[in-house]
């Protein structure tokens, strides 16, 4: 399933985890589309009602630079110029060498 969403996301079509309909919606923490009724159950449910949820439009972002996860780059080092997902920046802000480094959202990159 997640490969033909990986295809599907490649070729501008975003497809729900219920592949029933079009992602319209993006969970930056869990990194997965979601159709209008099944991002109304995801806000509801308790493990993931504090989820970040953005249209799917707004996913046209880079990699992760550091796992490579496709389109998971949602936020960007400032020092390194670097995008990472929210598993590789907790473990870049670990690091001695990259501790202090200031990070902002990939989308707000782009707008400038």
């Amino acid at each position: 399933m997640a490969q033909a969403q990986a295809i599907a996301a490649k070729a501008g079509n975003y497809i729900c985890l219920c592949l029933g309909a079009r992602g319209e919606f993006f969970c930056i923490e869990c990194e997965q589309y979601f159709c209008q009724t099944c991002r109304i159950s995801h806000r509801k449910a308790n493990v993931s009602k504090s989820h970040k949820l953005v249209e799917a439009l707004e996913t046209e972002r880079k990699d992760c630079e550091m796992c490579l996860t496709k389109y998971g780059g949602q936020h960007f080092c400032l020092d390194c110029s670097q995008y990472f997902c929210s598993n590789c920046k907790v473990i870049h802000l670990r690091a001695n060498v990259s501790k202090n480094h200031v990070f902002t959202d990939s989308s707000d990159i782009e707008k400038t």
